[in-house]
């Protein structure tokens, strides 16, 4: 924690829904001690912990494949 205390950087963190647990906590330690980092993660789910601005992404499309 120490090491990113002082430091400004983007953290991200993909596909936390098989993890979740561990992603809330390690979020809230570093929203705590390590004001200057900024995180982005994806997942299925909200981390549901302090300071998270949630947004909502539609799928993708998928493009339908022609008959052949």
């Amino acid at each position: 924690m120490a090491f990113l205390a002082g430091r400004r950087i983007l953290l991200v963190l993909d596909s936390c829904e098989h993890v979740i647990d561990a992603a809330a906590s390690l979020t809230e330690l570093l929203f705590k001690g390590a004001p200057q980092v900024h995180i982005l993660t994806t997942s299925r789910e909200a981390l549901r912990v302090e300071g998270e601005h949630v947004h909502l992404l539609a799928p993708l499309d998928c493009p339908v494949s022609a008959k052949t």
